[in-house]
């Protein structure tokens, strides 16, 4: 699918197939005109981000200035809109991470783990939730998983802005019983 849309103004054919081959490999759509007031008309009714001009095509002494006063300002006035919407677009995430800094502080983490110790003492919760992952947010139990990474889609995905724990549940520490064995010396006595 065209990211952009380009104006080319080209009475040549062949160039005119040589540059819309180029356009769009680079995945832009080409709208060919042959006269400098087709151009014109075009940059009145649609914005695109560039146009490419062959200035052989219009030998009238007013065409430099036709596109200065009526192309440029329409490929100027694009670039603004789009820096425009890359500032809004800034804004937002910036928004977006000063609401998620806010949002978090200790006593939000604290109450997290706290709830979660309160669950894990619960023999009930203890054993419907045994080695599966477990959320917390805002100090309640939220959401559950076997996959450690679907639950931190859906917890980046339904609490985006707020302060998450999540853990594989389990009781006190790991004991891994590792066999050791003794190396036992036998001596043989001769009689």
């Amino acid at each position: 699918m065209p990211t952009h849309e380009v104006i080319v103004m080209e009475d040549n054919r062949i160039h005119l197939q040589e540059i819309n081959d180029v356009l769009e490999e680079l995945n832009c759509k080409v709208k060919a005109v042959d006269n400098k007031d087709d151009a014109i008309s075009l940059a009145n009714t649609h914005e695109a981000p560039l146009y490419i001009l062959d200035v052989k095509v219009e030998r009238t002494p007013t065409f430099r200035q036709d596109i200065l006063e009526k192309i440029a300002p329409k490929m100027l006035n694009h670039k603004l809109k789009f820096i425009k919407e890359q500032e809004n677009e800034t804004r937002d995430l910036i928004d977006k991470l000063d609401k998620i800094k806010n949002n978090t502080n200790d006593n939000d983490i604290e109450r997290n783990i706290r709830a979660y110790e309160i669950h894990l003492d619960n023999q009930a919760w203890f054993e419907q939730y045994k080695c599966k992952y477990v959320a917390f947010v805002d100090g309640e139990f939220v959401d559950s998983d076997e996959s450690e990474k679907d639950l931190l889609q859906r917890l980046q995905q339904d609490y985006p802005c707020k302060t998450r724990f999540f853990k594989k549940v389990q009781k006190g520490n790991i004991i891994v019983d590792i066999p050791c064995y003794d190396v036992i010396s036998f001596f043989v006595l001769d009689n």
